[in-house]
C-alpha cells in the first residue's frame, strides 16, 4: 500500500514480484533446513529479521534497496506462521492444538486488518515513511514482546526419529503423522 506513493505503481508491481520470489526462496530455504534451534528461538531470529530488513524502507531508500529489503523481509514472514504452528505443536497437547491454531489465525487476520487500516490513515496523513515507521515500531515490538515471553517457550521439541528416519529429525505435530504419513497414535 504505502509502496505506491513511494516509488509509483509500475514499480510497485515489480515489487511485489519480489516478495512473493522472496516468501518461495525462503520456503525452500527453511523446509530444505535441518533445524537444532527450536522453534521459539527461530521466531525470534525470524521476526529480528524481519525488523531489520523493514526498518531501511521507513527512511525512502533508492529503489534496490528497497527491492533487497522486501525480499529479505518476506522471506522472512513467509516462515514466521510455519514457526509459529510448530512452536503451537510444541507447546499445547494433541487434543488442543486445533484450537490453538485457530486462535493463531484469528489473531495473524487481526493484526493484518488493524495493521492494514492504520497503515491507510497513516498514509493519507502523514505519506508513506510515516506507514513504513509504523510497522517497523509494530514489528519490533512484536519481537520484544515474544522475547519477553520466552520463558513459556521452553519446553523441548519433541523427538520422533522414526518420523523422518534420522535421530536429529524433528517430530512436527500430530498433523504430520495422521494425515502427511497415514500413521495413528496407538
Amino acid at each position: 500500500m504505502a509502496a505506491v506513493p513511494r516509488w509509483g505503481a509500475g514499480t510497485t508491481g515489480a515489487l511485489l514480484t519480489l516478495c512473493s520470489a522472496g516468501g518461495i526462496v525462503g520456503g525452500l530455504l527453511y523446509g530444505r533446513r535441518i533445524w537444532r534451534a527450536a522453534p521459539s528461538h527461530r521466531l525470534l531470529v525470524l521476526g529480528a529479521t524481519g525488523t531489520a530488513a523493514l526498518a531501511p524502507l521507513a527512511t525512502a531508500p533508492l529503489l534496490p534497496v528497497a527491492a533487497a529489503a522486501l525480499f529479505a523481509l518476506w522471506a522472512c514472514l513467509d516462515m514466521l506462521p510455519i514457526t509459529v504452528y510448530l512452536l503451537v505443536d510444541q507447546l499445547f497437547p494433541a487434543g488442543v492444538r486445533m484450537e490453538a491454531g485457530a486462535w493463531v489465525n484469528t489473531a495473524y487476520n487481526l493484526g493484518y486488518s488493524l495493521g492494514s487500516a492504520l497503515a491507510g490513515a497513516l498514509l493519507d496523513r502523514h505519506g508513506s515513511g510515516a506507514a513504513f515507521i509504523a510497522a517497523t515500531a509494530a514489528a519490533g515490538s512484536g519481537v520484544f514482546a515474544a522475547a519477553a515471553g520466552g520463558r513459556y517457550f521452553r519446553r523441548p521439541a519433541p523427538r520422533s526419529p522414526a518420523l523422518v528416519g534420522t535421530e536429529q529429525a524433528v517430530d512436527h505435530g500430530d498433523l504430520a503423522k495422521t494425515e502427511v504419513l497415514g500413521l495413528t497414535d496407538k
